[in-house]
């Protein structure tokens, strides 16, 4: 599930309370149940410590991961409907091991008439919320003034997406229709991917975002691994250690807003433009084999390609088109 939402109605849901703990697996009573569809620890502080959650099918992979559990086992386990062998592995494992693991838990997930478990991490794991973002961010980069428009607002299991779009500058392309600077933003807080910070380009006729490659544009990346986190209960997290991050997202935000990056994103995109291409099927073939596309995708690329426009420029909106 991706659920799409506006900016304030995302604000919201993670506002809603997520809580970190650290446990002790194997002295800390801790099992699951039911299938590994549910979870529970003595060890946990306050109410938490007779309660029962729910676990998300991403948890229960991070749990078996983590004891070199396959998940193909697991799979096939739960389509047996196996609940008490799967149990006893996964809990046998758990229990085996001496490590300390960080838990994530979300107070009210929809749907869910318990808690939920969304993540079983490392101690490692320098936990980034989502709630970050919008401290540390978002009152600069969706600045009233500079004609800031959200694109897209997503929330999933994994991350949460955000598309900024900047109306205040934007430029005519090589080939006449209008391109807009924008900014993507994505971040997990369950240990599925780094946090991403990067640009992009928004061409008004396809509706699609071209993420820039240039120097003064390169994307800010900070990986969630930290110091190890010792005490047990709920973290007290440390800032200090992404001051450095967010300091670079800044700039990169500054450097994005300003003419100067406009006009030199306009210089590289007329090279683009004049570059051309007299190898059309080799040129095509080359692009959607380091993209990873199907022969079906290149067939429709090929489609889009315009005759009259045998430039690099050309290649890239035949590539971009496909999203219309």
């Amino acid at each position: 599930m991706n659920d799409r939402m506006d900016i304030d109605q995302l604000i919201s849901h993670v506002e809603q309370t997520s809580k970190l703990y650290i446990i002790h697996p194997n002295s800390s009573e801790l099992r699951i149940f039911g299938g590994g569809k549910l979870f529970a620890s003595s060890m946990l502080p306050g109410e938490y410590s007779s309660t029962i959650f729910d676990i998300s099918q991403d948890c229960l992979n991070q749990i078996a991961y983590t004891y070199g559990i396959p998940g193909s086992y697991i799979s096939k386990l739960q389509t047996a409907q196996a609940a008490r062998l799967l149990d006893t592995n996964v809990n046998y494992w758990m229990n085996e091991k001496d490590h300390t693991r960080m838990l994530r838990i979300h107070e009210s997930a929809p749907g869910l008439d318990k808690p939920l478990l969304r993540a079983y991490l490392s101690d490692r794991y320098a936990r980034r919320d989502h709630s970050e973002f919008f401290q540390k961010l978002f009152p600069m980069i969706h600045d009233s003034n500079l004609d800031a428009d959200v694109l897209l607002c997503g929330l999933s299991p994994k991350f949460m997406s955000i598309k900024i779009l900047y109306r205040g500058f934007s430029f005519e392309g090589p080939d006449g229709h209008e391109l807009f600077l924008g900014l993507f933003f994505r971040n997990s807080e369950t240990g599925h991917g780094s946090t991403l910070i990067e640009p992009f380009l928004y061409r008004s006729y396809c509706k699609n975002g071209l993420i820039l490659g240039y120097d003064c544009l390169a994307n800010v990346s900070k990986t969630h691994v930290g110091r190890v986190w010792e005490q047990v209960g709920l973290l007290n997290k440390d800032d200090g250690q992404d001051e450095l991050f967010w300091g670079k997202a800044k700039l990169m935000f500054e450097q994005i807003v300003n003419n100067d990056t406009l006009e030199e994103i306009k210089a590289k995109l007329k090279v683009v433009a004049d570059i051309e291409i007299k190898d059309r099927e080799s040129a095509l073939a080359s692009a959607t084999l380091k993209m990873g596309l199907t022969k079906k995708e290149r067939k429709r690329a090929m489609e889009f390609w315009q005759v009259n426009d045998l430039s690099v420029w050309g290649l890239i909106n035949s590539l971009t088109a496909m999203a219309h």
